[in-house]
């Protein structure tokens, strides 16, 4: 009797996707926590941010609230686009002045899926353990009847002091970054 040795080929199927599925989830392991990553760099850059708005207080001085804050580096990001901008501290009464924020915006189909998760998964860890620092909040979802494309913004109170000053407080002006009184009543959609 002769023995024949060998797999037959819904064997070496079985195989191969047993092989594909566990690198696929292991890549998406690997993405997530890529992008977890990311989004624990944006909240270090918001504690620097936050550093440095204290110290400015403490000086007593308005100053302008733009990048130039924060050393170049800190605000890099591979999976999110972070920009210092003044922020209202009382959103229902703006008298009370503007402290430093992180302004956080993304556009699903120019950036991209990568970026546009990462900013939802910044956004969603902001609202669990810093909720009152949110301002801005803007969601926006696809519509193509309106033409209407996945965005969110959102901007991120780094001090309770308003040592931002307004573009008539400094000289030459503020940065293009002032937001709009439109823009800073926090909304959810």
């Amino acid at each position: 009797m002769n023995k024949v040795s060998g797999y037959v080929v819904s064997e070496y199927v079985t195989a191969v996707i047993i092989v594909v599925v566990i690198i696929a989830v292991g890549f998406g392991f690997y993405v997530g926590g890529e992008r977890d990553t990311m989004v624990e760099a944006a909240e270090a850059s918001l504690a620097a941010l936050k550093e440095r708005a204290e110290a400015a207080a403490e000086g007593g001085k308005l100053i302008a609230c733009d990048n130039t804050l924060l050393d170049a580096g800190v605000l890099e990001n591979a999976f999110l686009s972070l920009s210092i901008r003044p922020t209202l501290i009382d959103v229902t009464d703006p008298e009370a002045g503007y402290g430093a924020g992180i302004y956080v915006h993304s556009n699903k189909i120019a950036d991209g899926n990568e970026i546009f998760d990462t900013t939802k998964r910044l956004h969603k860890a902001l609202k669990e353990n810093n909720k009152d620092a949110l301002r801005s909040v803007k969601i926006i979802e696809r519509d193509e009847k309106q033409g209407i494309e996945d965005q969110i913004k959102f901007s991120i109170l780094a001090s309770e002091s308003a040592i931002c000053a307004s573009s008539d407080q400094m000289p030459g002006g503020m940065p293009a970054a002032e937001l709009s009184m439109e823009d800073d009543q926090t909304s959810e959609s």
